[in-house]
């Protein structure tokens, strides 16, 4: 049978994309892994891409998982899975970013979180970011959504709750950040950057905890998501036009409810 090697996809362990990626194409085609391969797939970090080019004959069928904003690179690669929107072409192929989520258990589970009998005696708005290398939108967001009601901030970035998550929750830390989520009406799920089609795990865990996520980043959010279950950003023309609506929607308990 036709071989394949998969090039930093260990450096990925802990990102259940990579792992989804891996059994899809190990258990639909057949292929079997090899150190001589006919296909490799490499992820978009520099040493795999450097490792790809140096190690590899050009005669091996390059596959690109490109699983970050950046660059599609057609150049080194003759196809690129991605989660990018992309007009057609055989070249690329498209993730739904559900397949982002870690643990089927996000999808599933029930017992952990509160029931929506709690929601209306929720808290206003929570925000989880340990990264503070993104777009200036998400700090500008939070800092002005905050001067007009109090978002509590528990990640390493802006944090203003007095406490951090700790990461040892048994259940790894995507529950402990959901176990907080549950807690309030709304989550600031705003990604690194504005891409098409790109949406990471934190609109899905926000929505998985009952609340309603407030989401900026992929203005073709509509395409992978309902937007009658979500906040999105990008349906406003400014800043203060959403934060009004916000404010408005936590004032009125049967929209909230319906949402």
């Amino acid at each position: 049978p036709a071989s394949v090697a998969f090039v930093g996809f260990d450096r990925h362990e802990d990102n259940y994309s990579h792992l989804v990626l891996k059994d899809i194409i190990l258990r639909k085609t057949g292929l079997v892994e090899s150190v001589s391969p006919d296909i490799v797939v490499a992820t978009e970090d520099f040493d795999s891409l450097r490792k790809v080019i140096r190690d590899y004959p050009p005669s091996t069928l390059r596959i690109l998982f490109n699983c970050e904003l950046g660059s599609l690179n057609f150049n080194n690669f003759d196809y690129v899975i991605g989660w990018e929107d992309l007009p057609d072409t055989q070249r690329y192929a498209r993730m739904h970013p559900a397949l982002r989520i870690r643990n089927s258990r996000f999808l599933t589970a029930e017992d952990a979180f509160p029931t929506k009998d709690d929601f209306l005696n929720r808290e206003f708005c929570s925000f989880i970011v340990s990264n503070g290398v993104a777009h200036h939108f998400r700090d500008q967001f939070f800092k002005k959504l905050s001067s007009r009601k109090r978002v509590d901030s528990w990640g390493r970035h802006l944090n203003n709750s007095g406490t951090l998550l700790n990461k040892v929750s048994p259940e790894g830390f995507e529950f402990e950040k959901m176990e907080v989520e549950s807690r309030y009406k709304f989550s600031m799920a705003i990604e690194n950057g504005v891409y098409p089609g790109h949406i990471t795990e934190k609109v899905f865990s926000a929505a998985k905890t009952g609340c309603i996520p407030i989401f900026w980043g992929n203005p073709l959010v509509g395409l992978d998501l309902n937007l009658k279950r979500i906040f999105s950003l990008h349906e406003f023309d400014n800043v203060d036009a959403a934060i009004e609506a916000i404010l408005e929607l936590e004032r009125d308990s049967a929209k909230l409810e319906a949402m």
